[in-house]
């Protein structure tokens, strides 16, 4: 999956429609969780950093952490040219990490859960790493046809529905505090019409 990220990775960050739900998914988070400049947060799967570039003023650090090299590149370009102090780049997975334990008031991941084959380990992990109260915030497919993604190969999901992410969220031990839809991805088809993609966005506390 990072090789054809890595590829992308300035197309994506250049894509109005990327920057758009990078936009709404931060006017989202900033509604339902009181950001503090005393917070230390991790975007997981953070690509060019587009959701990141909105939040790292109003927080105190912010990991960007991607499995893709070309999208972290683009991301450091970003951060050296800005002289962002408080944001710091991590190339790995999650699941070999190697953080501690209770590092992070929030923990947020936007278009990664559907690329993911344990879903369930996913947010062991990232319950683990939230300080007590601490929030995850998740922004993916609801549940498509797979026709979203014109290349099917790394996709382990086709969207969630919400008995799935409850199922999830009472496996790891976390509360649900909201769920909404923050934006809908519109395709056009060979025959003119417009498939329509919506994404929802859901807030989640450590219990």
């Amino acid at each position: 999956m990072s090789k054809r990220f890595d590829e992308q990775a300035r197309e994506i960050d250049q894509s109005p429609i990327m920057r758009d739900i990078a936009a709404n998914f931060y006017r989202t988070l900033s509604t339902h969780v009181p950001l503090s400049h005393s917070f230390d947060i991790l975007d997981y799967g953070c690509g060019t950093g587009l959701i990141g570039m909105h939040l790292y003023a109003h927080v105190k650090s912010l990991v960007m952490m991607d499995n893709s090299k070309g999208m972290l590149s683009v991301l450091s370009e970003k951060i050296e040219r800005d002289n962002i102090p408080n944001m710091a780049i991590m190339n790995c997975e999650i699941t070999n990490s190697r953080m501690a334990p209770e590092s992070f008031d929030v923990i947020y991941a936007n278009n990664v859960l559907h690329h993911m084959a344990d879903v369930t380990e996913f947010f062991q992990i990232t319950r683990n790493l939230l300080k007590p109260d601490g929030y995850l915030c998740i922004g993916d497919l609801e549940k498509e046809d797979g026709s979203f993604h014109d290349d099917n190969s790394d996709v382990k999901h086709f969207g969630f529905d919400e008995d799935e992410l409850d199922m999830f969220l009472k496996n790891s031990s976390l509360e649900r505090i909201k769920t909404e839809r923050y934006y809908t991805v519109e395709k056009p088809l060979d025959a003119g019409e417009i498939q329509k993609f919506p994404l929802f966005f859901i807030t989640t506390r450590k219990m």
